[in-house]
Parts: structure tokens; C-alpha cells; sequence
């Protein structure tokens, strides 16, 4: 949930997770929204790993995200398979 605000379910698609200032932060394509949102790990309440699969969108490149969103990356990038 945003601060302040009510908790949501959301069904997301996770491409990429990262630690900055102190914070883990995960972005995924929600469903819901029908596009790619950056959510604040320690807001999430509640999580399951569904029975489904997804394709990630080939266009998205988490060193242009990561740069664009936060203005600074570091370190090297690694694709990461959950099963």
C-alpha cells in the first residue's frame, strides 16, 4: 500500500529486484494497472507464488529502469529464475 493509504491486491509479474538506500524494492508488471510499477518491498503484506508462468517483456532493460528511476546504478546485472 502507498503511505497512508489501503492495502491492494495486486497480481504482479516480478523482473527485477534491488536494494537502494536502505530499501528493497521490486518491479513487476501489475496486472491491475496493466503496466510496470516499482513497489517498497517492506509495504507488501502478504505474498504467493501462483501457479502460472510469464513471458518478461524483452524490452525491458533493468539498467535503463534502474538508472532512469533512481539516477544511480551500480554493479552488474543478473537474470534470476525463480522456480
Amino acid at each position: 500500500a502507498k503511505p497512508g493509504g489501503t492495502p491492494e491486491r495486486r497480481v504482479v509479474e516480478p523482473y527485477l529486484q534491488w536494494y537502494q538506500a536502505a530499501g528493497v524494492y521490486l518491479v513487476a508488471r501489475c496486472r491491475k494497472a496493466d503496466d510496470q510499477r516499482t513497489f517498497h518491498v517492506a509495504r507488501i503484506t502478504e505474498a504467493r507464488v501462483l501457479d502460472e508462468t510469464f513471458e518478461p517483456d524483452p524490452s525491458f532493460d533493468p539498467q535503463k529502469f534502474v538508472r532512469r528511476t533512481f539516477g544511480v546504478f551500480q554493479g552488474a546485472v543478473h537474470r534470476v529464475v525463480l522456480d
